[in-house]
């Protein structure tokens, strides 16, 4: 029983970020995944190329 408790106590000291900076940084985190997506598709696309020239 302790624990449970505990943990109430610990779950009421969280801090939960605002709508408008949860909406920032969903943006932001969405935006990261797109560049990294872009740069991974770009390099699988030259590696293949640079094969395809390797292999014929």
């Amino acid at each position: 029983m302790n624990f449970i408790k505990g943990l109430q106590t610990e779950f009421h000291k969280i801090v939960w970020p605002k709508p408008a900076e949860a909406f920032g940084l969903a943006v932001i985190v969405i935006i990261v995944a797109l560049i990294i997506g872009y740069y991974l598709g770009a390099l699988d696309a030259l590696f293949a190329t640079i094969l395809r020239a390797i292999i014929g």
